[in-house]
């Protein structure tokens, strides 16, 4: 099962666990979200915006892409929880958590930028084929996606990118070079299923 679903007496919930270099600012342990539903394979897709958008959040919030009071908000709406949420450490200031520095006002941040520093903080304690799976996974959903602004990142965007990747066949880049991942699902129509990305690795598309 999902290590991010939970199940309570049948019904299934979101749940993440608050990284603990984040402890200094974050006072829960965990994060939980009730997904409305009784049925598990309903419960695998309703959980993928809420895995998706809060690890984003966490990876910017430790990059300094994002100030704390950012990353409040972008739990708060994820959550679809009151803006007045205690979750984050009123008391924190910048000035008392130099770790964490706010972008600069206006400052646009796009998603070619966060997988660019993602890649940067994780590289070196990447195996050299499980580095070219991750850089070739966001290599297609940023050609699928496109270089948009992260907080426009929502459900309906990893919706579609879910949607878009089922279409593709293995190996997209290898059958069609020189094409986009766009460009072909121009092309293809109606092709064979058993050509076509599994569920499995769609999900781990998504959740990377």
């Amino acid at each position: 099962m999902n290590s991010y679903i939970l199940n309570r007496h049948g019904h299934y919930y979101f749940r993440i666990r608050i990284p603990s270099d984040l402890s200094n600012v974050l006072l829960s342990t965990e994060l939980v979200k009730s997904l409305k539903t009784k049925d598990h394979r309903e419960a695998q897709l309703a959980v993928l915006p809420y895995q998706q958008g809060i690890i984003k959040t966490f990876s910017l919030l430790r990059s300094a892409f994002i100030s704390v009071e950012q990353a409040k908000e972008n739990i708060d709406s994820l959550l679809k929880r009151k803006q007045k949420s205690t979750l984050l450490a009123p008391v924190l200031s910048h000035s008392q958590s130099p770790h964490y520095h706010s972008p600069k006002i206006g400052k646009i941040i796009l998603l070619s930028e966060v997988i660019k520093q993602f890649i940067e903080d994780h590289k070196h304690g990447w195996r050299p084929k499980s580095k070219l799976e991750y850089e070739s996974s966001y290599h297609l959903s940023l050609d699928l996606v496109g270089d948009i602004e992260v907080k426009n990142i929502d459900r309906v965007v990893v919706r579609s990118l879910r949607d878009d990747l089922m279409k593709l066949p293995a190996n997209v880049y290898k059958i069609f070079p020189k094409k986009t991942a766009v460009k072909v699902l121009e092309i293809i129509k109606d092709i064979p299923t058993d050509l076509t990305l599994s569920i499995l690795t769609v999900n781990k598309f998504v959740m990377s």
